[in-house]
Parts: C-alpha cells; structure tokens; sequence
C-alpha cells in the first residue's frame, strides 16, 4: 500500500498536472494538519477537494480554526483522539499543537495531550499502528527549530517511549524536516507542503521524502 503524508498545507493549494503526479498509485493521504492559515469550514472544503476523492484521514493543526474540525468530524476523517483501520493497518491521530508564545488557534497543554493519548490507548488494542500528531515528540531531530531548540511534546514523546508506535507522521516544526527514531518507531516529518510531502510504503514502512 502507499500512503501520501501531507502536513502544513496552510491554504496552499496544487491543482491539475502537477496534483495527478503528486497522488498517482496513491492507496490513501494522510493530512497532518495546519491544512488551512487561520481558515474554517469552507477554506478546508476547498482544499481537501484537491486529493481526488481519494481515501483520506486527517487530524487539524494549530492553525486550523474550529471550523476545520467540524468538516473532518461531519465527513468521517478526523482521527484526532480516535483510531481507523484501513486495509489492515491501524491509524491513530492527535491533533492541535502545543503551547507557544503565539497563541495560535488549537494549542493544548502537555496535561490536554495525555487525555488525548490515553483516549488512544483505550481504543486501541493494536500492538502495531502509526500515530498522526501534528505536534512531533520532544526531543528529536524533527521538533528542532532553526536556533537549535527542541519545541515538541514531552507527553507524545512518553507515549511513543511507551507504546512503540511503527511511525509517527508529524509537522509543525517546518524547519525540521527529516526522519529520525525512538527506539523501534520510525518519526517522519516531511516539511510543508506543497513544497515536500512523503511517501511510505506498507508494510515495509519505506520513506520516500519528495
């Protein structure tokens, strides 16, 4: 199966040619929020649009207002707090991003988070899933920003060290694009789209960074 990761979008949009391209051979996208700049129920309608009626799941981002939210939740693609299976592989979600000095619509608290992740750890029985969060894990090549500091969720990173997750798809830290571990679970963070996304095959979990 191929999976097309996408993350921070941010109302960018990319149509015709270059977008059959992009998602030809595509089994199913994956969003990992901020697929709006500040923008609601119609800015994502819009932009979701773009994928082709392709298989799609989703979580929203700290730049997407409540609004984007409600459209994933009516159209059965939100996977923030909640698990889907999808031919046989189990998919996990958190959305929003943590606290920052920008005060940014969705921002959570490290205490927020783990209620998210412990809804997770109820619902899901799966030893092997990826989890979507738009926030990265702490501590690791891709929640570093360009002056060097970790920015990402200690909270995530505790679940991640705990669960061992196959991958973690995040965002978010646009400068920190690249793939890096902990322990077994591979973490992606493939930079904003449209100008990078990532491909991953499975079950060999193969990353294509574009």
């Amino acid at each position: 199966m191929k999976i097309l990761f996408v993350t921070d979008i941010h109302g960018r949009i990319v149509r015709g040619e270059e977008l059959f391209r992009i998602t030809r051979g595509v089994d199913l996208v994956i969003l990992g929020g901020d697929i709006t700049n500040f923008g609601g129920y119609e800015d994502v309608e819009d932009i979701l649009s773009q994928f082709n009626s392709l298989p799609l799941f989703a979580v929203f981002g700290n730049c997407d207002n409540k609004g984007v939210n409600r459209f994933l939740e009516e159209k059965g693609i939100s996977i923030d707090g909640r698990c889907v299976e999808f031919r046989g592989l189990t998919i996990c979600g958190v959305g929003g991003g943590n606290k920052s000095p920008f005060f940014t619509p969705q921002e959570f608290s490290e205490d927020e988070f783990r209620e998210k992740l412990n809804s997770i750890k109820k619902i899901t029985n799966k030893s092997d899933f990826i989890l979507i969060s738009h926030t990265p894990p702490y501590g690791t090549k891709v929640d570093k920003v360009l002056l060097g500091m970790h920015v990402g969720s200690k909270e995530i990173r505790k679940f991640v060290e705990e669960h061992q997750p196959l991958m973690v798809l995040s965002g978010h830290i646009h400068e920190a694009r690249g793939v890096d571990r902990i322990g077994k679970t591979i973490l992606l963070n493939p930079g904003p789209y449209p100008h990078h996304y990532a491909y991953i095959d499975y079950p060999s979990l193969k990353v294509t960074l574009k």
